[in-house]
């Protein structure tokens, strides 16, 4: 893996770059690295007022050699190379770097893994402006491999986007906790079936929530099974998912995978009534011009059974209003906004594209622990672009320890190597 000198080289971070024999030096391209030889090839710079195209060779070990080479045009070391004067009698132009070790030691261990991030501690010390110019580009990368993501659920729903907005919108249901579980539903929803009793909501609420395996009986608490087996609605909504089931060959989801949650049938049921109402269409999705109408269009109070229990045999609640405006946006963050944006991608309508990004800067930033973490280190996150950006940040590069493509660490290192002159 290439050092923190390579780093510096690549990313022109030299300051005022000159010779050991006073000729500055101007990096017109740094050229492009051969590992096995330590070398980076067609680099073209200039040293004085001579222009030059060549190979540099780059000294990240005090144990390398300086080996003449008939096209080498410059050395480039640490200071410490000096140490052992490798470079007596050679010929070829000498650039020495001042870098701390602590540095050095500091970007080998956060490259290879083996230590802690780069730049977090000192992103308090980055510009306003710089943080989000990088965080606008991450914003990018986040919708880019979102639309990807849509553009596969379009695919498998036979171009059909009406079924790809529902498919996205039940994933999205799972608010991180559930995710799984709500992705394996969205998978296996028999759309079709949906479609042909669009008009009776029991027997949507059947579909969904029996492909779930919430209609089973074990699937309920002990200590609310003999209340169920009592009451109306289990008895007729049991009946009619049998009756479904095998009309539609439906699959059946293990009840064990929602790990004791059973808050799912309210989302699920808000599902049902939505598709009921005819609100989980596309065409309708982009009619919308405000993240206001977004709400009351997502937004719905259920009605019967589902007004105010939280599960089947459950006891009765104050009652289910609506959506909370917290998993709203949670819900157009996750599920509308890539689906407005892809839409617009491939039907070529960039105004699509440009609603979907500035709904994200309307939108208060997510909270979560690593939104939190990013703040706390004097991060400017403001919107939901933003925090969408972060989590690109946290997902694509920290957890990878992808520091040497991180434009934080380059303003990070850029700063060091400034502060040590």
């Amino acid at each position: 893996m290439a050092g923190i000198i390579n780093y510096i080289w690549e990313h022109k971070l030299i300051e005022r770059p000159t010779t050991t024999e006073g000729k500055s030096v101007r990096i017109i391209s740094c050229g492009k690295y051969c590992k096995d030889k330590g070398l980076y090839t067609d680099a073209r710079i200039r040293i004085g007022e001579e222009i030059l195209t060549g190979c540099v060779r780059i000294h990240d070990s005090d144990h390398k050699e300086c080996m003449e080479h008939d096209n080498v045009i410059l050395n480039v070391a640490t200071i410490s190379n000096d140490k052992n004067s490798l470079f007596n009698g050679c010929r070829t132009p000498l650039l020495k770097i001042k870098i701390p070790e602590e540095m050095k030691k500091e970007f080998d261990c956060a490259t290879q893994q083996t230590g802690n991030l780069l730049c977090r501690e000192s992103i308090n010390g980055i510009s306003t402006l710089e943080q989000h110019a990088y965080m606008s580009r991450l914003l990018v990368e986040r919708m880019e491999e979102k639309g990807i993501g849509i553009k596969k659920t379009l695919h498998e729903c036979g171009g059909r986007w009406n079924d790809t907005l529902f498919r996205t919108l039940v994933r999205s249901l799972g608010f991180g906790i559930q995710s799984n579980a709500f992705t394996l539903l969205a998978n296996i929803i028999d759309i079709r079936a949906l479609e042909k009793h669009r008009d009776n909501l029991l027997q949507l609420e059947a579909i969904l929530l029996g492909q779930a395996g919430l209609l089973e009986r074990k699937s309920i608490p002990y200590y609310y099974q003999a209340i169920a087996d009592k009451e109306r609605y289990y008895d007729e909504i049991t009946r009619e998912f049998r009756f479904l089931k095998n009309k539609f060959d439906l699959q059946i989801l293990d009840h064990n995978i929602w790990n004791g949650n059973y808050t799912p049938h309210v989302r699920i049921a808000r599902v049902a009534k939505l598709f009921h109402m005819e609100r989980l269409e596309i065409s309708r999705m982009l009619q919308c011009e405000s993240n206001t109408e977004y709400y009351r269009l997502l937004d719905c109070t259920l009605e019967g059974y589902w007004s105010n229990h939280i599960c089947i045999g459950g006891t009765e609640t104050s009652g289910n209003g609506g959506m909370s405006k917290r998993h709203l946006d949670i819900i157009i963050i996750n599920a509308i906004i890539p689906i407005i944006y892809m839409w617009g991608k491939l039907h070529g309508k960039e105004r699509e594209c440009n609603k979907a990004e500035e709904m994200l800067h309307r939108i208060n930033s997510e909270e979560n622990r690593i939104v939190r973490q990013w703040k706390d280190h004097g991060a400017k996150i403001e919107c939901a672009a933003d925090s969408q950006a972060i989590l690109q940040l946290d997902k694509r590069y920290c957890r990878m320890h992808r520091c040497s493509e991180c434009r934080f660490a380059y303003y990070h290192i850029r700063e060091r190597l400034h502060a040590n002159g």
